[in-house]
């Protein structure tokens, strides 16, 4: 409906000007080196190499073999940017924004006041729990803060709703 599209712009203004000034310093500079965010790889071809001798037998010992979720955002941020630095931040800053716009899809199915669901869906996606991960660069943990919602959001419209099921089905899992 009309009201909905207006409520949904109204909330990516929002989370657009809000994060726009929260990470107004951050975008210049070296990469982010900070908790469980390691430095990335200067190119996709050397991302994509280390992610495949991780799984060799010879480089089993490594402190920091780059995993499958690490591996696929590097080679493609950083295959289009050709910035390690600037991939690293396209990838880690969307992360506390979706988490408000996957809180506010569910609370756009179960809740019909506005106000409330404007107030959870930002207070799920910026709160103490959420800044603290992100300070120490736990990518992981905001990247479920993100699909969770999404999830219970499908598995409930696969529920209750006739129409659609395989597609919501799909969509949870």
């Amino acid at each position: 409906s009309r009201h909905s599209r207006s409520e949904t712009a109204l909330l990516l203004a929002l989370v657009t000007l809000i994060f726009a000034w929260v990470y107004r310093g951050l975008w210049g500079g070296n990469q982010l080196l900070v908790g469980d965010f390691t430095p990335w790889y200067s190119s996709a071809g050397a991302a994509w190499s280390h992610f495949l001798n991780a799984w060799s037998d010879t480089n089993l010992g490594w402190a920091n073999p780059l995993n499958y979720g690490l591996a696929v955002p590097q080679i493609l941020f950083t295959g289009i940017t050709g910035d390690a630095a600037l991939a690293q931040r396209l990838f880690y800053f969307p992360l506390m924004p979706l988490g408000v716009i996957s809180m506010y899809l569910l609370l756009r199915y179960l809740v019909t006041s506005q106000t409330v669901r404007l107030f959870d869906a930002f207070a799920y996606g910026i709160n103490g729990f959420t800044i603290m991960w992100f300070s120490v660069g736990s990518y992981p943990v905001l990247a479920t803060q993100i699909t969770l919602p999404l999830m219970f959001l499908f598995f409930l419209k696969y529920l209750r709703e006739p129409t659609g099921r395989i597609h919501n089905l799909v969509l949870f899992t």
